[in-house]
Parts: structure tokens; C-alpha cells; sequence
């Protein structure tokens, strides 16, 4: 995946050794002093390399560290196995890899935020490697899914959004770890929504007048509510007279 991010000109063939060692300077860099202590001068001081050269390979920090991170040994799948559930876990497999690298999720953040600032580089990752990446694993889910008789009406495009998000929010909003047995039941969570039925009123879900009731026990019960389920503040709203009386 490399050469899709460097900015390629005209002239005598590339060194991959100076290319890994820009790359690996990158790495070092950052694990050392986070995503802030990552700048073109340094690596190419830490490379032993000019910084013309680390610029003619890749054109901006952001790009050099996406690359360092999650370009070098991240696997393609570029085949569907004909069993949905393995094609699922191993999906699932390779983005907790992304957050699993030491770095990786400092690189995530360190990304995102300079994404704000810099759109032109979000829209070059995005084009090159997040869609791309996206339709051929959208691709093999299909496939697998055909093979197995299921319907091609499927939401498997939502299936992929749903593990991303929550592998995402797990790491970065809730700093939880993701662990094996995490991963397993995020596999059957999503193998299980798959297999609801489209219909709403075939599916074995509570009313929605019992799921805000229970909704509201659950609050007051985080509250340190009372477990005949009285609200402490209807005390005041009481009529003053009854209060008297009580």
C-alpha cells in the first residue's frame, strides 16, 4: 500500500531500505513521545536522511503515519471463504488489529485530529484506502452470504458499520480493552442481527410503552431510587395541604 500514499516523481528507482527506515523512524518516534513527537524534520533526522527525501516519499505527516501504522502488514481480504460467520470474524479480527498495534490507537487519535485541519489529506485516506477497503469487504460478506442461500437484501453494509463504531468507541471514548471474549460477542451480536426478520411485528422485541417503563426504572434505579419505583421529588409537588397531613 505504500506507493498509493507517496508523492512519486521521475528519476532513478527507489531505495525500499531507506523507505523502511523512514517508515520505522515514524513508528519509533511515535511510540516514544506520542503522535505530537512525529515530525518530518525528526524522521528524517532519526532515518538518517534528508528531509527532501522523506518529502518526495510522503507529502505530509498524516500520510507517513498512516502508513508507518496501518499499511504495513495489515491483511486484504480480497476472497470470500462461503461462510458468512467466518468472513464476519475475520473482518472483525483485522480491525482489532488496528487498535491492538502499540501506537495505533495514539495514531488513530493523532489522525483524527489533524483531519479537522487538514480535509485534503482525510479525503486522500478515505479515497484510497477507507472505500476501497469498504467495498471488497462489503463485497466478500455478499458473496459469502449468496453462497449460504441467505437474501441478497441483507444490511451487511450496516453490519460493517456497527463493529467499526463500536471497536472505535471502545477504544477511544470508553478506553476499554478489547479483549477475545469482547470480540466473540460482538461476532454473535452481529450474526444475530442478521438474522432478524425484516418484518417489525414478527420480531420478539417489547412494546415500546415496557421498554420506557423499564428505561425509567433503570434510570431511578442509577438514581439510588426507591425500589417501589416512588420519585423522591414528588414531595414537592404535592399539594401543600397534604403534606401537612402526612
Amino acid at each position: 500500500m505504500t506507493d498509493a500514499l507517496e508523492s512519486t516523481s521521475p528519476g532513478r528507482p527507489r531505495d525500499p531500505e531507506i523507505d523502511r527506515s523512514i517508515l520505522d523512524a515514524a513508528r519509533d518516534l511515535l511510540l516514544e513521545g506520542g503522535y505530537r513527537a512525529v515530525t518530518m524534520e525528526g524522521v528524517a533526522r532519526r532515518a538518517g536522511v534528508g528531509k527532501t527525501t522523506v518529502y518526495r516519499r510522503w507529502r505530509s505527516k498524516p500520510l507517513l503515519v498512516y502508513d508507518a501504522f496501518f499499511s504495513r502488514g495489515r491483511s486484504s481480504m480480497t476472497r470470500a471463504s462461503g461462510s458468512l460467520a467466518d468472513d464476519l470474524r475475520a473482518l472483525i479480527d483485522r480491525e482489532i488489529s488496528l487498535y491492538r498495534t502499540p501506537g495505533g490507537l495514539e495514531a488513530v487519535m493523532g489522525l483524527l485530529s489533524d483531519f479537522s485541519s487538514h480535509p485534503e489529506i482525510e479525503a486522500t485516506i478515505r479515497e484510497r484506502f477507507f472505500r476501497p477497503d469498504r467495498r471488497e469487504a462489503l463485497a466478500a460478506l455478499v458473496e459469502s452470504a449468496k453462497a449460504e442461500g441467505r437474501s441478497p437484501d441483507l444490511p451487511l453494509d450496516l453490519v460493517i458499520d456497527a463493529f467499526t463504531g463500536a471497536l472505535f468507541v471502545r477504544s477511544t471514548l470508553q478506553k476499554k480493552p478489547i479483549d477475545d471474549a469482547y470480540a466473540e460477542r460482538l461476532l454473535h451480536l452481529m450474526l444475530e442481527g442478521i438474522d432478524l426478520p425484516d418484518d417489525d411485528e414478527h420480531r420478539d422485541l417489547p412494546a415500546s410503552s415496557d421498554r420506557a417503563a423499564s428505561a425509567d426504572r433503570a434510570a431511578k434505579a442509577d438514581r439510588g431510587g426507591d425500589d417501589d419505583g416512588a420519585d423522591p421529588d414528588d414531595a414537592q409537588t404535592r399539594d401543600p395541604a397534604e403534606n401537612e397531613d402526612r
